[in-house]
């Protein structure tokens, strides 16, 4: 948890500024202009998160603070200091994957995952339980680690003589201006991305406090959320690229049409991830479980988990479509508000005032994410084009003059 909360999400945070600079200047033809922005991008990262790899390395006291079981404590902080050896290279993955797509190129990343992800199994099993070279807890961090630099190589590689390298011009001073705009983005993708986590890491902790079936029913229940979450953020991935680019060409009305065709499909594949799970709620539980409770309380919960699919999706699409039209704070104050405004306060009370239990947890996200995807569907739909070309425009002119400056 805390990895992701401080490490990996505020990397991917960072990284979606790049759905929004980076696509925009690709669609006007501004190769290089895609270069300096993730140039700048790294540069970003590199500062932000320098300190947050020296907590890591220095995480024991810190862990002790919160945590009583010093034996925890101790096992944790050797995690994350292996972990934070493959922070600059995950780094580099992410901009990688950020500087591909916004060409268009996404079939780069698929092939290193498609290559990378076994391998993880194989190394986690290898440094974990082999008899011969295994070395217990403290191989799954390596793992991992060992993981990441292959990814960042790999990517670097494609990007080298593969393709992609036509919008990279070498480095370049001008990365090092104009940074107000590209953080003001980047602080509204970290915003989005950590409000969403950080409600289900609470509603985690609030599980486990109803005890040890409902805490692993939580488990089953977010196991296949995050499972089926995957087609829905491809499709926002794919929805920010092809806006963004659309907006940067200076076609409104294209992207008008390509947002709409975005939230009917994600509505289609949400039903769809919902129906398959509601048609599979008796059987999902003994994928993960022998225990019988366990079994019964997912079939009992995940229909929540199954409306829930829906919104997630056109949550997931709306959301790219945002960072396509470079308004991704709208979906960060969005998020910050109906997670922790709406949906932990009422989630919580149901779940312990009125003694609905896990139910009232997912009651409450549930509810949340329907406020927050029709508000984003409302938002994109009623977009004024001409005025996102405009800014995009003035930012590129912008631009142009601070580097002649």
């Amino acid at each position: 948890m805390i990895a992701n909360i401080s490490g990996y999400g505020i990397v991917q945070g960072i990284a979606t500024c790049l759905d929004t600079l980076a696509a925009q200047s690709f669609g006007r033809g501004d190769n290089e202009m895609v270069g300096i922005y993730t140039q700048r991008c790294f540069i970003l990262m590199c500062l932000t998160l320098t300190p947050i790899v020296l907590i890591w390395v220095n995480a024991k006291p810190f862990l002790l603070a919160i945590v009583p079981e010093v034996e925890c404590c101790e096992l944790a902080s050797q995690y994350l200091k292996i972990l934070s050896t493959g922070i600059p290279p995950y780094v580099i993955f992410e901009l990688s994957k950020h500087y591909l797509q916004a060409q268009g190129i996404f079939h780069a990343n698929t092939y290193v995952l498609i290559f990378c992800a076994p391998l993880n199994v194989i190394l986690n099993y290898v440094l974990v339980w082999d008899k011969n070279i295994g070395i217990g807890f403290i191989g799954a961090p390596i793992a991992v680690v060992l993981t990441d630099y292959l990814m960042a190589i790999l990517s670097v590689c494609y990007v080298i003589y593969i393709e992609g390298h036509q919008c990279w011009h070498g480095w370049s001073k001008e990365a090092l201006r104009n940074w107000g705009y590209m953080s003001h983005l980047a602080l509204s993708g970290v915003l989005t991305i950590e409000a969403e986590w950080l409600a289900f890491e609470i509603l985690t902790f609030a599980a486990a406090r109803l005890g040890t079936t409902e805490l692993a029913t939580q488990t089953v229940l977010s196991t296949m959320c995050v499972l089926c979450y995957q087609i829905p953020m491809g499709m926002g991935i794919a929805a920010s690229t092809r806006v963004g680019n659309l907006v940067g060409a200076g076609l409104g009305q294209s992207a008008a049409i390509a947002s709409k065709a975005s939230i009917y499909v994600g509505a289609i594949f949400g039903t769809l991830n919902g129906l398959i799970l509601f048609a599979l709620r008796d059987k999902v539980g003994a994928l993960f479980s022998n225990d019988q409770d366990v079994i019964r309380m997912t079939a009992e919960i995940l229909p929540y988990g199954a409306m829930y699919q829906i919104n997630d999706a056109l949550s997931a699409v709306t959301g790219g479509l945002l960072r396509g039209q470079g308004r991704q704070n709208i979906s960060g104050y969005v998020n910050l508000i109906f997670y922790y405004i709406f949906a932990l306060p009422v989630g919580l009370y149901l779940c312990f005032g009125l003694d609905w239990q896990l139910a009232g947890l997912w009651i409450g996200i549930c509810v949340a994410l329907v406020s927050v995807s029709v508000i984003q569907i409302i938002v994109v739909i009623k977009a004024d084009w001409e005025q996102i070309i405009q800014k995009s425009i003035e930012e590129f002119e912008h631009e142009n003059e601070e580097n002649n400056v």
